[in-house]
């Protein structure tokens, strides 16, 4: 049974992007939702196209991170990032971490094209406000993938620089909720 409940026109599948396992031409729409960065190119297009009627469309959902919020929160966030990939870098080096293969975001869209898996692509952004504080920019700078890599591979919070997120993140937003302001950007391919 699903966490979610039973709901009978939705079924949860644990398998790989590039072999899903459903029948082919199953699927009117096919998406990823801040996933496709995570995904080997070739071989998740060649599943998408299988899957897809004619006609039918991929949609890949990534967020741009940090949302604006303020200058000195999107600082703190940035300076935290550069520090965790520089701890990710050295880390490999030593032999000590072997972090997931990353394809960058801004290629996806050229990706689907030389996939010539999808006859139309074009891609476009939507803008969502929500509101939160600190400790919600905190918990999103800890939901990053590399973030729960290092953790893992026991990296303290300290070692991190997770504290010196907290206070910096504390001083921007002053105990305030503030409102938030994330870009989506969308990638579409049509079979």
């Amino acid at each position: 049974m699903s966490p979610f409940g039973s709901t009978p026109n939705v079924r949860f599948l644990d398998a790989p992007a590039h072999a899903t396992g459903l029948e082919a031409e199953s699927a009117d729409i096919v998406t990823a939702s801040q996933a496709l960065h995570w995904m080997e190119p070739d071989t998740t297009f060649a599943e998408v196209a299988r899957l897809l009627r004619p006609g039918g469309v991929f949609a890949a959902c990534d967020a741009d991170w940090p949302p604006l919020v303020n200058w000195d929160a999107e600082e703190a966030y940035r300076c935290f990032m550069q520090r965790i990939h520089a701890l990710e870098r050295a880390l490999e080096a030593q032999g000590r971490l072997r972090a997931p293969r990353r394809w960058s975001k801004d290629g996806h869209l050229e990706r689907m094209r030389r996939s010539g898996r999808f006859r139309q692509i074009c891609a476009f952004c939507l803008h969502q406000v929500e509101e939160g504080d600190a400790a919600r920019m905190v918990g999103l700078a800890l939901s990053f993938g590399g973030v729960q890599n290092l953790r893992k591979a026991g990296v303290g919070d300290a070692d991190l620089g997770l504290d010196e997120l907290r206070e910096a993140l504390v001083r921007a937003f002053g105990g305030r909720t503030l409102r938030w302001f994330y870009t989506y950007y969308v990638r579409v391919g049509r079979k």
